[in-house]
């Protein structure tokens, strides 16, 4: 992709322009990532080709949460690549089931620990991805051959996904913003 996955191609740029560059790229990056484990599709954006530090955090506090923000968006997305190869692509239907099981752990565990780093004021924005990408963590534990069956644990974690979305969406409808957003457009969302 242009090179942007490498840290020398900045360096013909200004620090300022090299930046803004670094957060297309990352947001790319994300809904490269996104969209592999949604539509099991390879990622056209391989980790191992990228050297690329994350974006820079602002100084400023009033920016600041937004910075951050935007790196747990890039942490949950190499996270969701992970999952994506090692639970969805083809060839991770041939593995045991013993190391499916421990796969599906060690995911689930790194998701937890993701979602325990957010801070309080943007965690309620992010429990859409986490309860969704633990839904489909979770799934994987119980696809085997063409029979699938569905856990206690998943059913809960798609059970909080949708909550999260009724949440989100009530908070559209408020009466602190009415008709901020419509029900199409959010569905479209």
């Amino acid at each position: 992709m242009l090179g942007y996955s490498r840290q020398s191609t900045y360096n013909k740029y200004d620090a300022k322009t090299a930046e803004n560059i670094k957060r297309v790229f990352w947001t790319l990056y994300t809904f490269d990532k996104n969209l592999s484990l949604l539509e099991g599709r390879i990622s056209y954006l391989q980790d191992c080709e990228i050297e690329l530090a994350y974006p820079g955090c602002s100084p400023n506090p009033a920016f600041r949460a937004w910075d951050e923000s935007f790196i747990a968006g890039i942490k949950l997305a190499q996270l969701q690549g992970q999952i994506f190869h090692r639970l969805y692509l083809a060839g991770s239907r041939q593995i045991s089931a013993s190391q499916r099981a421990q796969d599906v752990d060690e995911l689930a565990n790194a998701l937890r620990a993701w979602y325990s780093d957010l801070g309080k004021l943007s965690r309620r924005s992010w429990d859409i991805m986490y309860y969704s990408t633990l839904t489909l963590v979770l799934r994987a534990s119980s696809l085997s051959g063409t029979a699938m069956e569905l856990n206690a644990q998943c059913f809960q974690a798609a059970r909080l996904a949708l909550g999260s979305h009724l949440t989100c969406f009530g908070k559209y409808e408020s009466s602190e913003s009415p008709g901020l957003l419509s029900e199409s457009d959010y569905a479209n969302w």
